[in-house]
């Protein structure tokens, strides 16, 4: 969505030049003029840089919005699949806007967060990183910030889906195993981690939108697909596959393929990795939209030991050689004791060790 403007603000000279580079480049080429860009201007105010922005925002309706993979309807009767994902201008996108977020105050002004909202399903792993870094950057608080950020539709759900694990350290499965050098440990749950195990009924698309208990005697339809690590197809092809055959509804299939990305990647060292700093990334952005209640405790009720898991992860440093998974924990943490109703639990998990 457009940016709306309330009045016109002046820009220095040297902004009005980038500003004028980067507009006048056609949307298929953006990544041409935005290779290597950064902040070499004096203090921001992204007022200035709104048609660069509302730029972007062409980008992702015209290119990525509305494909089908995005949209999670491949499978469906009809739809034909799309061209190759626009990965380098969408990378180069994302990345400037970061830089302008990051350099730049009024950054509640930005208005295409539904789009990066959409990117979260994107077929690209780096596309869906690059989409998560751009809403840490939008939602983190300055000390002027006093505006409160409205989250767009669908995006604490997706995020939830995001945080859940896949076990934890009874079944071999907590993020020091995950992420550790060390993969013995990860080797004996390897099994059950590749498997893709997903229940859904046939009344759940109807309970979803109307926000009731699903009728009694649905009927309940199980996805079983071991092995999930080992097939060539890409991760959103399977979804296909499995909304094809089993009719799985469109309110159900960000979840599934979360469940897809999980068994899928978690069959090599950088596949976990990866999957740790994903779901540490969008548990820090969830927790700075403010969750509710329900949203909170649905995490945590499925997920018991996760702070401990964090304390254990912000600990092991000799099995964990990568600092940047270790400060997404401190950070996930840190946001936690903020929050009176979880500030004990983190406290009493910090005492203990993370044990």
């Amino acid at each position: 969505m457009k940016i709306k403007q309330k009045k016109a603000v002046e820009a220095p000279a040297q902004v009005k030049h980038a500003v004028q580079q980067i507009t006048s480049t056609p949307l298929a080429e953006l990544a041409s003029v935005l290779r290597g860009f950064k902040w070499t201007f004096d203090k921001g105010d992204i007022n200035h840089w709104v048609s660069v922005l509302d730029h972007f925002d062409s980008f992702f309706e015209e290119f990525t919005s509305k494909r089908a993979d995005v949209q999670l309807r491949l499978g469906e009767a009809g739809v034909e699949a799309d061209s190759p994902f626009p990965t380098t201008n969408c990378l180069a996108v994302l990345s400037a806007t970061c830089v302008l977020l990051e350099n730049c105050s009024n950054k509640t002004a930005y208005s295409s967060s539904e789009h990066l909202t959409n990117l979260l399903a994107a077929p690209v792993p780096e596309v869906v990183a690059a989409a998560l870094q751009t809403f840490q950057v939008l939602l983190r608080k300055t000390h002027h910030t006093s505006v409160r950020w409205v989250a767009p539709p669908g995006l604490s759900q997706r995020l939830l889906c995001l945080s859940k694990g896949w076990g934890g350290k009874e079944e071999g499965l907590d993020l020091v195993v995950c992420a550790s050098a060390d993969v013995s440990a990860a080797r004996q749950a390897l099994h059950k981690a590749t498997t893709l195990r997903f229940d859904f009924s046939s009344s759940e698309q109807s309970r979803a939108s109307a926000g009731g208990s699903a009728a009694a005697g649905a009927q309940l339809t199980t996805l079983h697909v071991p092995a999930l690590d080992g097939f060539t197809e890409s991760e959103h092809e399977i979804l296909a596959g499995l909304v094809l055959r089993y009719k799985v509804p469109a309110a159900l299939r960000f979840e599934l393929l979360c469940r897809i990305r999980i068994a899928r990647n978690f069959g090599t060292l950088a596949g976990r990795r990866q999957l740790v700093w994903q779901r540490l990334m969008a548990f820090n952005v969830l927790l700075q939209c403010s969750p509710t209640a329900e949203e909170y405790s649905s995490l945590y009720l499925a997920e018991p030991e996760f702070v401990s898991e964090l304390v254990a992860l912000v600990q092991c440093e000799e099995a964990v050689e990568q600092e940047e998974l270790r400060t997404l924990a401190l950070r996930a943490l840190a946001a936690q004791l903020h929050d009176r109703s979880r500030s004990g639990s983190v406290i009493s998990a910090i005492t203990s060790g993370g044990q």
